[in-house]
């Protein structure tokens, strides 16, 4: 299990990267320093399987340029190298994408305008998520907690999806693909947050939280500053497996 990625809350509010117009901000917590976000990602780092789950939820209110975008996040770390990610949209057919890039599991989303950020082949990143040919354009709809028409009248595709498309089975040439959808929540399995901003975007980020009986700070919350962005995430851990070794999300661990 990804511990390091569950740097709980820590690593959470770490990978929280923050949607910019041209690609994630990312978070490490560090206090009160600038830091370059590239580094982010080095602070996810696993340590042993003791973990098997842990859950927590950010609310992410960005500021780019004057305009306020608020989204919500749902993380379930499961093991090294794999999230499921819950993605709750408040205007999600106004432009959120997600996609698996070439080599790398990324998450990318753009806000601002309805095209697909900084991936190159979105086509088949989404089909490397979901095992079936669903198109960038598509993504918008199932984020709005709905399935295109065409993947739904497609028997080819859709083998069976209620009416509250709470759980599709989705058909490929290896067999059959279980995807959950929800209302406004898009389930997404082995996603894995993109680092490489714009050559590593400086940015000032500040955390206030609460400490555990070992000491370690789990953070509330993060303000993240820099070149015309502002965002401040909050967090709040809903399930942690009971074997978690909280001596693993001491902060220092991410710089």
């Amino acid at each position: 299990m990804n511990k390091g990625l569950e740097i709980h809350v820590s690593c959470l509010a770490a990978k929280l990267k923050v949607a910019v117009i041209f690609a994630v901000v990312f978070a490490s917590c560090a206090h009160y320093r600038q830091v370059r976000i590239s580094h982010v990602i080095a602070g996810v780092k696993a340590s042993s399987d003791k973990i098997r789950t842990i859950k927590a939820l950010a609310q992410v209110k960005l500021s780019v340029k004057g305009k306020v975008y608020r989204y919500r996040y749902s993380i379930v770390a499961v093991r090294e190298g794999s999230y499921r990610v819950e993605i709750f949209p408040q205007n999600a057919a106004k432009g959120v994408f997600a996609a698996v890039s070439d080599g790398r599991s990324s998450l990318f989303l753009d806000f601002v305008k309805h095209r697909k950020a900084s991936y190159s082949d979105s086509n088949r990143a989404l089909r490397e998520i979901f095992g079936v040919n669903i198109k960038g354009g598509d993504l918008v709809w199932i984020l709005s907690g709905l399935l295109p028409g065409r993947l739904i009248k497609d028997p080819n595709k859709v083998v069976t999806c209620p009416a509250e498309y709470s759980l599709c089975y989705f058909k490929n040439a290896l067999g059959y693909k279980k995807i959950s959808f929800y209302p406004r929540t898009l389930r997404l399995q082995a996603l894995e947050f993109f680092s490489n901003v714009a050559g590593a975007l400086p940015a000032r980020l500040e955390y206030s939280g609460t400490k555990n009986r070992e000491g370690f700070l789990f953070p509330d919350v993060i303000v993240i500053r820099g070149r015309g962005i502002e965002a401040e995430i909050k967090l709040s851990v809903v399930r942690i497996n009971e074997k978690v070794d909280r001596g693993l999300f001491d902060p220092s661990y991410l710089m």
